[in-house]
């Protein structure tokens, strides 16, 4: 322990891929004289539940790829567990199992680019999931910042389920083709207190195609635990995002969001479509940000897919933003009367 990189002192293991005559030794210290390999296989045990509080794991880059990589364990306040490439290098990932980084119920962990994840059918790139069921267990995960990512295949990008106190910072997500029947660039199950900075998420396409019922979103916020009440976050600021061609709605928000410096354009749905089911109470405010060109591929020309969409009545604010030449209309806000049928009424539209 205590190797100098870049004039700082890690309290590390450093893995090389298992290939023989690379130099890695797994009875070794782990130095960067001596990295340790890591498995051929999908075998979360033999690394992740050594890690500790301050750790740093560090990854010699693979031309073939890294497998699946399993966090469970958690760091702690001014000491997180910090998973990065070697300086000058990057930590390419070809998913072999659910996620090519799966965190599952740990808090603390710093995700440190430029990492390359290449998602298979039904994986995802990475997945950072709290507890299983956030309605009744209110265990999260914590504390998870990802910083540098590049991720790009036929899953999910970047999910995050009862996530609390995180950042996704500096990525680029996409094209997410065909191969699942549920696929997004971004997917958020319970967020809350959350930043998402300089991210970039394209080419989200699913089985269910165009214009039939795509559900292929740029960014999706929507709670999927409960079967009455949607919680999708709250306290969630999303800047320079951008998200365009994908299948459906460039934003799709079931939440409380803050979109500023935000593009979406080329969208087949809405450029933004914010959402809520009757019992929720929430707003999406969007700051200095443009919608254009989307909804050319309508699954129903009479709902509309325009530049922003209001769903069912979430509250809305928009100031100091363009939107224009959008398939119908500019804004499209619904409304329900009170106590009466849950299909939405169209309120107006500009």
């Amino acid at each position: 322990k205590g190797d100098t990189i870049n004039g700082n002192v890690y309290n590390r293991i450093i893995y090389n891929e298992s290939k023989f005559g690379n130099g890695c030794d797994n009875y070794g210290p782990g130095t960067i004289a001596k990295p340790k390999c890591y498995p051929n296989k999908f075998e979360p045990t033999d690394w992740s539940r050594n890690l500790y509080p301050g750790d740093t794991v560090i990854f010699r880059e693979s031309s073939a790829g890294y497998p699946s990589l399993l966090l469970k364990s958690s760091g702690k306040a001014g000491a997180p567990i910090t998973i990065m490439p070697y300086s000058g290098e990057k930590l390419f990932i070809k998913t072999t199992h659910t996620a090519g980084i799966h965190i599952s119920q740990a808090s603390y962990i710093n995700i440190e680019g430029p990492i390359e994840i290449n998602s298979s059918i039904g994986h995802v790139g990475i997945l950072v999931q709290g507890a299983p069921d956030y309605q009744t267990n209110p265990l999260r995960a914590d504390n998870i910042k990802i910083h540098n990512c590049r991720i790009y295949g036929k899953g999910n990008g970047i999910w995050l389920q009862n996530v609390n106190n995180s950042e996704v910072e500096n990525c680029i997500i996409g094209p997410m083709l065909p191969g699942a029947d549920h696929v997004n660039g971004m997917e958020m199950n319970g967020l809350y207190n959350s930043l998402i900075k300089n991210v970039e998420a394209y080419g989200a396409f699913d089985n269910r195609g165009c214009p039939a019922n795509s559900d292929a979103d740029g960014f999706h916020l929507e709670g999927r635990y409960d079967g009455t009440v949607s919680h999708g976050g709250r306290n969630i600021t999303m800047i320079n995002c951008t998200a365009h061609n994908n299948y459906e709605d460039g934003f799709d928000m079931t939440g409380e969001v803050t979109l500023i410096n935000s593009k979406s354009y080329n969208n087949y749905g809405a450029g933004i479509k914010v959402f809520q089911r009757e019992q929720d109470n929430h707003t999406l405010s969007k700051i200095n940000s443009l919608s254009y060109h989307n909804g050319y591929c309508p699954r129903d020309l009479l709902d509309g897919n325009p530049g922003v969409k209001n769903t069912r009545g979430p509250g809305l604010n928009i100031s100091n933003s363009i939107i224009y030449g959008n398939l119908n209309e500019g804004v499209n806000i619904q409304y329900y009367y009170s106590g009466g049928s849950s299909d939405p009424i169209e309120g107006f539209s500009y």
